[in-house]
């Protein structure tokens, strides 16, 4: 798309960006003659990038970069996949869970993707990660149960299992058991042992 520009001096110029059809990051570059544009060109030697997104809607986060980390003393940089984000300076913030406390200033990479510094200290926890374009006043969504979740846990300690639901089985049924416990994460090797025998699949929620 083609704005026009208004020429101030040899530093600066303005133009009006479009309305635009969906939320993302594109190039904005300049050109001297709309008559021979080289857009390639433009884009390696003289583009920035500029971020249309839609002021009505909260971001979605769709994924991260890892769901789960080991509890330590500094921060873990987690990266948010989504939509709709949007570099607007100190309004731009994250959190793990709900509690102000763990608020954070997020770095704007493009409009799909955030790094956000989780605090790493205290307890094992599951809590989504989630991200504000206005300041905190409206926060993500994800886009699916699950999608956003992040864990912290103690890879120094064992995990722990409290209760079962149910406690009994069958012997000739292959039963789903919740089990209800501390220090749980989503790891590769994630599994249930019942007496000398792996469980064929695990399910973290």
């Amino acid at each position: 798309s083609v704005a026009a520009a208004t020429f101030v001096d040899a530093s600066l110029v303005r133009c009006r960006a479009p309305a635009w059809r969906t939320p993302e990051t594109t190039l904005l570059a300049v050109t001297l003659d709309t008559s021979s544009v080289d857009t390639a060109a433009l884009a390696a030697t003289g583009a920035v990038h500029f971020t249309f997104y839609d002021a009505g809607a909260a971001p979605l986060v769709t994924g991260l970069s890892t769901h789960a980390a080991p509890l330590r003393a500094t921060p873990h940089l987690v990266t948010m996949h989504g939509v709709n984000f949007a570099p607007t300076g100190e309004a731009l913030l994250c959190r793990h869970g709900d509690a102000p406390s763990s608020w954070r200033r997020a770095t704007f990479v493009d409009s799909a993707t955030l790094r956000c510094p989780v605090d790493a200290s205290g307890e094992p926890r599951t809590a989504p990660l989630s991200a504000s374009s206005d300041g905190g006043r409206t926060w993500s969504v994800a886009s699916s149960a699950g999608a956003a979740d992040f864990t912290l846990y103690n890879p120094l300690a064992p995990p722990v299992a409290t209760a079962l639901e149910p406690p009994y089985a069958p012997a000739a049924e292959r039963v789903l058991v919740n089990v209800t416990g501390r220090n749980f994460a989503p790891t590769a090797g994630l599994a249930c042992w019942f007496g000398s025998s792996r469980a064929a699949r695990v399910v973290f929620v």
